[in-house]
């Protein structure tokens, strides 16, 4: 469980950075930056996804969505 949790921060983590990047990005237009962020929150929904569905036990999947 304990491996499980630290993925996770770590997902919070890497999704954080990426979104401050394209919050800072200066090449990209208001659209664009939409379209990245949705992007990128997508992806982190499938990281979370393909960890919950190999924790083990309905208890661990249920700690992603607090």
């Amino acid at each position: 469980m304990q491996l499980t949790l630290a993925k996770l921060e770590l997902i919070g983590i890497r999704a954080k950075l990426e979104l401050e990047v394209v919050r800072r990005a200066t090449h990209l237009t208001g659209n664009e930056k939409r379209l990245v962020t949705a992007r990128l929150k997508q992806n982190r929904a499938e990281r979370i996804l393909s960890i919950s569905t190999t924790a083990g036990s309905p208890a661990e999947a249920k700690v992603f969505w607090l």
